[in-house]
This record gives structure tokens, sequence and C-alpha cells, in this order.
């Protein structure tokens, strides 16, 4: 049986924020809406095999059992605790997202 979906308030902000920059920003809700579908998509794949991403190589994000996957140029961070799949937080694969959840952490 798949694991369950949890997107934390912070993830969600995040991804809100991708969507509205995506379709404001750049002008493109076509693409706005694409990344919302594969968003579902990979994320329904992951419930289905939690563990079947490696932990995250950095440290930090690693002790605490952090996982990932990509959607369309963006990572999402997830933690994967009995039958629930908590994603975390969304960034841009540009940014250095493990400085954030460290800074975020502390």
């Amino acid at each position: 049986m798949p694991a369950k979906l949890a997107i934390t308030a912070g993830a969600a902000l995040e991804i809100n924020s991708i969507v509205d920059y995506i379709k404001e920003e750049l002008g493109s809700p076509a693409a706005a809406s694409s990344f919302v579908s594969e968003f579902r998509r990979v994320a329904r794949l992951v419930c289905s095999f939690p563990e079947s991403k490696p932990l995250c190589p950095d440290p930090y994000l690693r002790s605490h059992g952090y996982r990932s996957f990509q959607v369309k140029g963006y990572i999402a961070l997830y933690l994967h605790s009995e039958d629930i799949v908590y994603v975390d937080h969304v960034f841009h694969q540009s940014q250095d997202y493990a400085a954030v959840v460290v800074e975020k952490d502390e």
C-alpha cells in the first residue's frame, strides 16, 4: 500500500510561490499547470516507493533522514516515516537548498 502524502505548510508556500512565478513572471499558465501535474505524478510514485530515492548527499540533510525527488528543475526534500511521505521543502535546483534548510533549522 502506498504511503500517504503530506505537504508541510512551508512546502505548500514554496510550491505556491513557484506556481505564481511561472504563471506571472514567466507568463506561462500552461507551464505552471504542467509543473503541478508533474509534481503530483512524481510525488505519487515516491509514495509508492518512499525509500527508492537515496538519502541526500549533504551530511546535515542525510543525518535528518532527508531524501529528494526532482520535478522540472525543482528539488523536493522529503522525509518518510511509517506510512507517510512528508514533503518539507521545494527549491529550484540552482539554490543551495542544504544551506537554506540548515539556516531555517537553526
